[in-house]
């Protein structure tokens, strides 16, 4: 196995906040599983760093698909981002799923046995990840 793409994603959590808070919006509904929206919690406090550090993953893993599959970027844009989906282990490490289209073509690209390895933090204003994609 080889490193076959990075990303790096880094999100102004106010802002993040703005979107999710504005009236008719669906991008919670749309861009987070049912899972990381529990995850989240309804009304825990950090309830928009720790979706915003999520979303900072979804789009560190287009970035580094992007790199690694050498595709344009527009090739990636129509990416439904709830089709990455980050999951804790028992531990709280958080780790990458995808399913739907976005592992289609993954696999097309880069076969069944990649692995995406994922970092979340967030901290006051700024919630960040960093994906290093590997593969054979």
């Amino acid at each position: 196995m080889g490193v076959s793409g990075i990303g790096l994603e880094v999100i102004d959590v106010a802002a993040f906040l703005a979107q999710l808070d504005t009236d008719g919006s669906r991008f919670t509904m749309e861009a987070f599983t049912v899972a990381e929206r529990e995850h989240a919690g309804e009304s825990d406090p950090t309830r928009a760093q720790r979706l915003a550090a999520r979303l900072a993953a979804k789009l560190a893993f287009l970035q580094a698909v992007s790199k690694s599959c050498m595709l344009d970027s527009s090739a990636l844009d129509s990416a439904d981002l709830s089709e990455v989906e980050v999951v804790n282990d028992t531990y709280g490490r958080p780790s990458l799923r995808v399913s739907g289209q976005l592992e289609v073509l993954v696999r097309a690209r880069l076969g069944n046995d990649w692995v995406a390895h994922v970092s979340l933090t967030h901290d006051g204003p700024t919630a960040a990840a960093v994906v290093v994609l590997e593969s054979p």
